[in-house]
């Protein structure tokens, strides 16, 4: 069995990002014949990974910090189930917990390996990798490579999977992408940027979209409960705008797309994964590496982490790949030869003892 320790919320304090990369590796535990069970903190926690159709246990404690006592409770579960692995996925994580962790598996075969998404840990984020005790380290970051990590673990038996080509985006986009994915003309802006709108961000980032194609539709993705105003908007322009609410079907809504504006979460590498010319726009301090990343690597212009955002910044880039579909077949190639789809995959297979 695969065990999944992770948690989501519905305020964002904790992304439902960590449910949705963990799917992808829960999808190919489930392809070859493997058990899987999460494990989370919180009854909402609970619904969301039930919402994805996977067996869910709550274990307690606080989803923001994880200490030696959740630990002793995930050994436990570990130990009646017989788990052969477990997947770690949270920055309520501290080095007490995977100390006990450590300790507690010491005389079991199962391996503990932990997506290191905060790019660097030591109780938080820090400006270089610092070692934990895991079998298996995950950083799928297009910012960093497995040298930098080679460097913080070395003499380490630590298998470490460094890089985009580890994105875990689930099989649906793999499935749904297309190696032609650029047409000629751009009839479609997609806009997700967190399903969340704080400070009436969704509205100035869809004006962005206007200002840049004169015709083109702007799809905005946002949850159920978020404010969005298209009496913000003149009545010549409102129509072109398209709300779509708690959208189920995103590998679909890619394909249509002909540019992306993205907040630079795990939906950045879905959208790579889909071949759609992209502008990367960080929402959070969490997420700059993954934009300066998607740019360094010719993948798509990137916006600053800045606050207030350079929103004509970000209608000179938009405008910029509406205008050249030159630009937008280099982009969009770039983009599926560094996320092909199978991250999900090769991080199972290097969990369970396989090589990449």
């Amino acid at each position: 069995m695969l065990l999944i320790r992770t948690d989501a919320n519905a305020d964002a304090s904790i992304g439902v990002g960590h449910v949705m990369r963990c799917a992808a590796v829960a999808e190919q535990a489930i392809n070859a014949g493997e058990r899987v069970l999460f494990l989370v903190s919180t009854e909402e926690s609970a619904v969301i990974v039930e919402s994805f159709g996977f067996p869910c246990e709550m274990v307690g404690g606080d989803p923001h910090l994880f200490m030696r006592v959740d630990a002793i409770n995930l050994a436990r579960v570990a130990r009646d189930e017989d788990a052969s692995a477990i997947l770690i996925d949270s920055y309520a994580v501290t080095n007490g917990f995977f100390d006990e962790l450590a300790n507690l598996l010491a005389a079991r075969d199962t391996k503990v390996a932990y997506i290191d998404d905060a790019f660097t840990f030591k109780e938080g984020f820090t400006s270089h990798p610092a070692p934990i005790q895991a079998d298996v380290v995950i950083n799928y970051g297009f910012a960093f490579t497995e040298a930098q990590y080679r460097n913080a673990y070395e003499g380490l038996s630590t298998m470490l999977c460094i890089g985009p080509k580890y994105a875990p985006v689930r099989a649906s986009f793999g499935q749904a992408r297309s190696d032609d994915h650029v047409r000629d003309d751009v009839e479609t802006i997609l806009v997700t940027c967190g399903y969340a709108n704080p400070d009436g961000i969704l509205e100035k980032l869809a004006e962005c979209c206007l200002q840049a194609h004169e015709t083109a539709r702007v799809r905005v993705v946002l949850g159920g409960d978020a404010p969005f105003s298209l009496g913000s908007f003149g009545a010549q322009v409102a129509g072109r705008v398209h709300l779509l609410r708690n959208a189920q079907n995103m590998p679909e809504l890619m394909r249509s797309a002909d540019i992306a504006l993205s907040a630079s979460g795990l939906t950045l590498y879905e959208l790579a994964c889909m071949g759609v010319p992209t502008v990367a726009l960080p929402t959070a301090e969490n997420q700059a590496g993954h934009a300066l990343g998607f740019q360094d690597l010719g993948l798509g212009p990137h916006v600053p982490l800045d606050r207030p955002f350079d929103f004509d910044g970000i209608t000179a880039s938009l405008r910029e790949l509406a205008s050249s579909a030159s630009l937008r077949t280099r982009f969009s190639h770039a983009e599926q030869r560094a996320v092909d789809g199978w991250g999900g995959k090769r991080i199972f297979q290097c969990i369970t003892g396989g090589i990449n």
